[in-house]
């Protein structure tokens, strides 16, 4: 019999595997990013966050972060620091932290050992 954590590890693996960890794309951003550096930083790991959460958490987090990275919240973070938000997409797309099908936002779950890696809640083994 399957325990809650072996079913959770089992719907995670439905989705691919980030194809990078969450700080590699934390570095682009911020090498693209423009402002004072503080507030480039925070605006950055908001995005970041929204990625992995988009990925590999809860209902709601997956929820909120799929909304925020697909809907005018991020248009508005990303023009702080003179970020394109299309770009952004794109970037979490093809790293596979937006994942391309609504359906997979269902059948994954942040596992209970999930990592945390520099402020991020990571759920891959990039970090």
């Amino acid at each position: 019999m399957m325990t809650s954590i072996q079913v959770r590890e089992h719907a995670k693996a439905d989705l691919p595997r980030p194809l990078v960890g969450i700080r590699a794309i934390e570095r682009l951003l911020l090498r693209h990013a423009t402002g004072p550096t503080p507030e480039k930083r925070l605006i950055v790991a908001v995005i970041c966050q929204a990625m992995v959460d988009s990925r590999c958490g809860n209902k709601d987090e997956l929820r909120s972060g799929r909304s925020f990275l697909e809907g005018r919240d991020l248009e508005a973070w990303a023009a702080l620091v003179d970020l394109n938000p299309v770009f952004l997409r794109e970037v979490a797309r093809k790293t596979h932290y937006l994942p391309h099908e609504p359906q997979a936002l269902s059948a994954t779950t942040r596992t209970t050992n999930g990592r945390k890696h520099a402020g991020f809640q990571s759920c891959s083994a990039h970090a």
